[in-house]
């Protein structure tokens, strides 16, 4: 499958960010997001996914973004509060961004692509999520020969059954999405976006 280039730019921010990237310009870095944010969904509404997909997934990355991104900037000790992606698209109600409910429609859809997508994303969040512990079909996530190799574990008995399961859990998101194609493009995405980040750090300290 064909990953978005704005999915890879977003999930190379967020990759950046966790580890912990200067961000020169907090209204900049959130222009930049939101724009990859609204040209992904351009591209997907295309495709004729839901409306209800769409929104559980554009819930998911303004959290996983959010959450990132708070998490660098509070170890600089500056604050992210007024520039959080949910309140750009979702403004400042009282209503939570994400649940479960949110969590089961993506992983339940029809699309590999918002499937795949949602995986990864959980990935990148630096803490649990709703709906992190669904029960996702197996088939569709773990190699044949690896899902055999669990079977024998689980026939070994009961402890072996439990540590099986915990090691299934723990590989799934990332067996799932991190195909070979896609890890090159991202990769390719990864260091182009910390080439320019850097430059711009370099850039605004010779002119501080």
């Amino acid at each position: 499958m064909k990953t978005s280039p704005k999915f890879e730019e977003i999930v190379a921010i967020c990759m950046l960010v966790s580890m912990r990237g200067v961000i020169p310009s907090l209204l900049e870095y959130q222009y930049q997001i939101k724009h990859r944010v609204e040209g992904l969904f351009e591209e997907l509404k295309k495709k004729s996914y839901s409306s209800d997909a769409l929104d559980a997934l554009c819930r998911l990355i303004c959290l996983v973004v959010d959450l990132n991104t708070r998490h660098c900037l509070e170890e600089q000790g500056i604050r992210w509060y007024g520039y959080e992606l949910e309140h750009v698209f979702y403004g400042f109600g009282s209503e939570q961004l994400f649940t479960e409910r949110h969590a089961k429609l993506l992983f339940t859809c029809e699309s590999d692509e918002l499937a795949d997508y949602t995986r990864l994303l959980f990935t990148l969040s630096p803490m649990p999520l709703p709906g992190s512990k669904l029960n996702l079909p197996r088939a569709s996530i773990v190699p044949e020969e690896e899902d055999a190799s669990f079977i024998a574990l689980e026939e070994a008995g009961t402890g072996e059954t439990c540590a099986a399961e915990e090691q299934k859990e723990a590989v799934k998101p990332l067996r799932a999405f991190f195909r070979p194609a896609f890890f090159i493009q991202l990769f390719a995405a990864v260091a182009l976006l910390a080439c320019l980040w850097a430059g711009c750090w370099f850039y605004l300290k010779d002119g501080m």
